[in-house]
């Protein structure tokens, strides 16, 4: 009959700690540092595409979304971000002009923002979940 040796489980047993560290506490964090990230790049994206009159709908844009939020629901992150100026719709997606004869073109800011944060936000979540494990195995 063969005989398999003697096995040092200590570091596994470690890790196994580790791992359900990770799982509890920091799964959490770094969900809602994600979450946050990811709205700042949506913010910077829609006031590099906000167009400049008077500056104040750029600015409404940093000065609201300052700080973030996180609401969890269920296994969802949300942050709300938003544009308090009147007007932020209608350049957003367009309007009449006021003889109501023509139509101005919406810029669509924060429409196409989130699109290219939709693009780039998985590699971004992967790139920050494996830095999280590389600390953990490390």
């Amino acid at each position: 009959m063969a005989r398999w040796g003697d096995c040092d489980f200590s570091e596994l047993k470690g890790l196994q700690k580790r791992l359900e560290q990770f799982n509890k506490l920091d799964r959490q964090k770094l969900c809602e540092s994600l979450a946050k990230e990811i709205a700042a790049r949506l913010v910077r994206a829609a006031v590099q595409r906000t167009p400049v009159d008077t500056g104040a709908l750029k600015q409404s844009w940093r000065d609201e979304n300052k700080d973030y939020f996180v609401v969890k629901r269920d296994n969802v992150y949300e942050i709300t971000i938003y544009n308090s100026m009147l007007y932020a719709d209608y350049v957003e997606y367009g309007h009449r002009t006021r003889d109501g004869k023509g139509w101005v073109n919406g810029f669509f800011m924060l429409t196409i923002s989130a699109q290219q944060i939709n693009r780039v936000a998985p590699a971004l979540i992967e790139k920050r979940i494996m830095q999280k494990l590389g600390e953990v195995f490390g």
